[in-house]
């Protein structure tokens, strides 16, 4: 026990993408073991993993002051970034559905990370993205796995692009409907439950 606490203290001081992973149960469950993963190898969720990919990407070389997660879920990617880009602005904006995460919902979840960390460069607020109501508040802006479950997507979309600066980037994600297995079933059942559950 004392081994996986210390192993999750060292998770949040090292801060891979997917550290706030730590708090969730399903971690927990796997004990030393999940801890030690997350600390080796980041974060144990292959899309997350590819998203993170991609906002690595963008970000590099590049300085932004104003960063918009629109439906930042648990919090997972603007953590990252709020703990690697200390000098950005960052705002997480979820409607805060509970999704998989058992009782809380996912801006419970933040509160909890948030009120740990206590990240002076980052907020968040529970929103429908379809009421955003900024302008010409953000440089960049990211929505990952978001837009496929509103059916107003393309309102969604008008209101980040009015969200966004002049000269704004926005990266956007949408999973197909039709995937490429690479992994056995084995390896992806707890995606698999949540992908029925979501989808």
């Amino acid at each position: 026990m004392r081994s996986s606490i210390a192993l999750q203290r060292l998770n949040l001081h090292w801060r891979r993408l997917g550290f706030t992973d730590a708090y969730h149960d399903n971690v927990r469950r796997r004990g030393i073991f999940g801890q030690a993963f997350l600390l080796l190898f980041g974060t144990p969720h292959l899309g997350t993993f590819a998203n993170g990919f991609y906002l690595r990407r963008v970000l590099r070389g590049r300085h932004f002051a104003s960063i918009l997660d629109a439906g930042c879920g648990d919090g997972t990617f603007t953590f990252y970034l709020a703990s690697k880009l200390p000098q950005t602005r960052l705002l997480g904006v979820d409607i805060g559905e509970q999704g998989t995460h058992g009782i809380e919902n996912t801006l419970e979840i933040c509160a909890r990370v948030q009120h740990d960390l206590g990240l002076p460069n980052l907020e968040f607020q529970c929103r429908d993205l379809r009421e955003l109501d900024y302008e010409n508040a953000f440089d960049f802006a990211y929505s990952f796995d978001v837009l496929e479950h509103i059916a107003e997507n393309k309102l969604v979309l008008e209101k980040i692009y009015r969200a966004l600066q002049k000269d704004g980037l926005f990266l956007l994600r949408i999973p197909t409907r039709v995937q490429k297995r690479v992994l056995s079933k084995r390896f992806t059942a707890e995606h698999e439950k949540w992908a029925a559950m979501e989808h």
